[in-house]
């Protein structure tokens, strides 16, 4: 005789079976070995070119997640919507901020979390959203391209190229061929004026008339030279000054942020107290201020010191302590607010 089988209990020992699996699948799919995550999102304003899903997320380094997806915004097709998730636990902050950078020459782009100052509140979900918001800010590479751009579009950089070949044209046009010729012709003359002098002494009232002649055509060239060189570096000047506007530029797209948690900045500089504008405007930010005060005869000494360090001739290092060191001394000197501590 055959048992009976109670298939109602079988039926449902395989419907309750079936329910497990399923929400251990679902289970699995929102864990790993790290834990549960929670999701984020983040806009960007620039190409996410080499970033991926499951791209790495790290917090100062430290891995923290992984990229879920990353789609054009819905609301404003010219920003991506990237998703992340991110281990629970993780202190994310309201001030915690989302940057991309690029691995290398390989070119795998992943999202970086930095900021995030312990007195900072932890982010959450605003109103109307589904899932919190880290703020984000552009890429090193992306604030350099965008740099770059504005000064290819500045008028300065026109005015500089051109002023730069109106200089290569007035060297050009003072050493042409024929001021080449008359230096050249000149020194013929005064090596004929030394010859005539050991051996031909009859002819030395012809050879130093010769020698006049071609120090009255180098004279015409000084003269010429004299005329032109005040315009020259007029032009010099001013290509100096686009061509250092240039690199101030580049110089503030590769400069880094300083985090909310440095407590002791220090800051060094001639003019930071300074009664001036712009100056006058930064005394208020120092907490502690504090002057080196040095007789104006060891300054000076120490700036002849370190010109001679570099090889400077003495009437160089002359020009360059008295018409501009020793003037600036004097005018931080005179024109600073008190500090709180002087030192000499």
């Amino acid at each position: 005789m055959e048992p009976k089988v109670n298939y109602t209990l079988v039926g449902l020992f395989i419907a309750l079976l079936g329910v497990a699996l399923l929400a251990g699948v679902l289970w699995l799919s929102q864990t790993d070995y790290r834990g549960v995550y929670d999701r984020y999102y983040t806009y960007m304003d620039e190409s996410v070119t080499g970033l991926s899903n499951d791209s790495s997320v790290k917090y100062r380094g430290v891995d923290v997640g992984r990229v879920k997806e990353s789609i054009l915004n819905p609301d404003n097709p010219e920003q991506v919507r990237i998703a992340l998730d991110i281990v629970r636990g993780t202190p994310i902050k309201e001030d915690t901020v989302a940057v991309l950078e690029t691995q290398g020459l390989t070119g795998i782009t992943t999202v970086n979390l930095t900021g995030g100052t312990r007195a900072a509140p932890l982010l959450k979900a605003k109103p109307g959203e589904k899932f919190p918001v880290i703020k984000s800010q552009p890429s090193f590479y992306t604030q350099l391209t965008r740099s770059l751009a504005r000064l290819t579009t500045n008028q300065q950089l026109p005015a500089l190229l051109d002023n730069l070949n109106a200089l290569t044209r007035e060297a050009r046009g003072m050493l042409d061929a024929q001021s080449r010729a008359d230096f050249k012709r000149m020194l013929g003359d005064l090596a004929q004026i030394a010859k005539t002098i050991a051996g031909r002494r009859a002819e030395l009232a012809d050879s130093i008339v010769k020698a006049d002649t071609a120090l009255d055509r180098f004279a015409a060239v000084g003269k010429k030279l004299d005329e032109r060189l005040p315009e020259v570096l007029d032009q010099t000047t001013a290509s100096v000054r686009a061509l250092r506007d240039m690199t101030d530029e580049i110089a503030r797209a590769g400069a880094r942020l300083i985090p909310r948690h440095v407590r002791y900045l220090i800051v060094e500089g001639n003019y930071l107290l300074l009664r001036q504008p712009p100056w006058s405007s930064l005394r208020d930010m120092f907490d502690v201020t504090i002057m080196i005060d040095l007789p104006e005869e060891t300054l000076r000494q120490r700036l002849v010191a370190r010109w001679q360090a570099y090889g400077l001739s003495p009437d160089v290092i002359a020009v360059k302590v008295e018409g501009n060191d020793i003037p600036n001394g004097r005018l931080v000197r005179d024109a600073s607010a008190p500090a709180d501590f002087a030192l000499a």
